[in-house]
């Protein structure tokens, strides 16, 4: 019996020493945008300049989880036809450093706040997905000043919708054994759950721009991080209290988020509006790009 407790304990032992920091930066998979130095974080960027001789202020996107700026690739050239438009990596994602630090939502929302400053910034609608909104919901009650518009596209933002295996990811190794062994198995899984057309072209590139990214150094030391920072049950009694005008859009087949959730979140801020589209899942603004785009448009207009 000892025997066999002895051995469960090297087993994960090894598997949380596989769980580690990026401790030097790595030669990342593909083009970076440009990087910028946050406080000690090489942040990846994309700055697209306002097309329009006129621009009508700066647009802000914030990815999900386990996300990357590559989820705005058909949102931001659109909207830089007439705003200058910022999208980002956040920490511990896409090719933004991965190393140890703070990796809580007030990190994660202070880190959107910084690269504002550093790019000039003073003020910012902000488009988010999935995780992202929280982290924009939490920007609008950290920095009211720096945000004057959200749309938050199938948000991710109550503990009650933490699925069994987070829940579980969330205590101490238990969480350092399942991601050690499970964490690429689940971004493929959480892919073809998080769509209504997983066959479609623009999805398979989607994923496969993303997929590139799990092996890198820190990734999933950094995604637990993430993961254990979230504190979704603090930050949502914070949401009545966020009064900037906002746009709720969400796939009508989004498993991941379903649209209860938006109806809850609608009831919750005082200044919002929430709008169903069909035939999408969790990424509407890939699956419904052109209605997503032209509802945004519209609002930002406004």
């Amino acid at each position: 019996m000892l025997r066999h407790a002895l051995l469960c304990l090297g087993l994960l032992w090894s598997l949380t020493a596989c769980l580690s920091f990026q401790t030097e930066r790595p030669t990342y998979p593909g083009k970076p945008f440009g990087y910028t130095d946050l406080k000690g974080i090489k942040t990846h960027y994309r700055e697209v300049p306002s097309a329009s001789s006129t621009s009508n202020g700066n647009v802000l996107f914030i990815h999900g989880y386990a996300g990357g700026l590559v989820s705005w690739t058909m949102t931001q050239p659109v909207l830089a036809e007439h705003y200058r438009t910022i999208s980002f990596d956040l920490k511990g994602f896409g090719l933004t450093d991965k190393v140890d630090g703070d990796y809580s939502i007030d990190a994660l929302s202070d880190q959107a706040a910084d690269l504002m400053d550093q790019l000039g910034v003073d003020k910012a609608a902000v488009v988010a997905h999935s995780f992202g909104c929280a982290v924009a919901l939490n920007l609008a009650r950290r920095h009211p000043e720096k945000v004057t518009k959200l749309v938050l596209a199938d948000a991710y933002v109550y503990a009650e919708q933490l699925n069994g295996f987070l829940r579980w990811a969330q205590v101490p190794w238990i969480g350092e054994t399942l991601f050690s062994l499970f964490y690429n198995e689940q971004i493929e899984t959480r892919f073809l759950w998080s769509y209504f057309d997983p066959e479609r072209h623009v999805v398979a590139r989607h994923f496969d721009a993303l997929h590139d990214f799990q092996e890198l150094p820190g990734i999933r030391a950094a995604a637990l991080a993430v993961l254990r920072g979230m504190s979704l049950d603090t930050l949502s009694p914070s949401y009545p209290k966020i009064v900037q005008p906002t746009l709720l859009v969400w796939g009508r087949e989004d498993r991941v988020s379903p649209p209860q959730v938006g109806e809850r979140l609608l009831a919750d801020l005082p200044n919002a509006r929430l709008v169903v589209l069909p035939r999408s899942g969790h990424n509407v603004m890939l699956e419904q790009a052109g209605a997503f785009n032209a509802l945004v448009a519209e609002f930002l207009a406004r």
